[in-house]
């Protein structure tokens, strides 16, 4: 059953919200405009707010479906942490879009909901402190990622019994802050966007 969820979970992850809503509103291919990244900032700075909420709030949706779904065939434990991962690889990964995807926050985000809201309301708060401060959004969503495993070791009801969703947590935790790579370089350059100015990357 597991690998049924984990299946499912990577199918669902990887449902690429924000090109099939540019491309719907505005007939255009979001890998082909802005930064050229099919996530919802990219579709926020393409098509406008309401686009880019709703890609966003999809997103969310997508993670958090794909644990509970893994809850609803039975899964329990680390392999509910194995099925979150599934989700944000589709995501990042999907094969809907020949494996070049978003960035995976907030489908990441999503997952964190159904597996360790305590981690989420950390790594939530880790990012509204980190772009208040910088106006960096990719700072901020880095924060957020080192944020949820730190924050999930002092909310053991989510992971007791369990050390396998803690390990999990942290390979989302490596994919994301990995999928920032560039963001990371042009911060430690100087030269990453800043809320208020023409970004670069989504």
């Amino acid at each position: 059953m597991i690998a049924l969820a984990v299946g499912a979970a990577y199918l669902l992850g990887g449902l690429p919200s924000a090109y099939l809503l540019v491309r719907w509103r505005h007939g255009t291919d979001i890998r082909l405009a802005g930064s050229g990244n099919p996530g919802a900032t990219n579709a926020l700075r393409v098509a406008g707010v309401g686009v880019g909420l709703v890609s966003l709030v999809l997103d969310v949706l997508k993670g958090y479906l794909a644990v509970e779904i893994g809850r609803q065939l039975g899964v329990v434990g680390a392999g509910l942490g194995a099925v979150a991962l599934a989700a944000v690889l589709g995501h990042v990964f999907p094969i809907w879009l020949s494996f070049r995807g978003g960035k995976g926050v907030a489908t990441a985000a999503g997952s964190f909901a159904a597996l360790t809201p305590a981690g989420l309301a950390a790594g939530m708060t880790a990012f509204l402190l980190v772009v208040a401060l910088t106006r960096v959004v990719a700072s901020g969503s880095i924060a957020a990622a080192l944020s949820v495993p730190a924050a999930t070791l002092f909310a053991p009801q989510s992971w007791q019994g369990e050390p396998g969703v803690w390990l999990w947590i942290c390979l989302i935790t490596l994919l994301v802050v990995g999928r920032h790579h560039e963001n990371l370089r042009r911060v430690w350059a100087g030269t990453e966007s800043r809320l208020g100015k023409k970004a670069r990357e989504a």
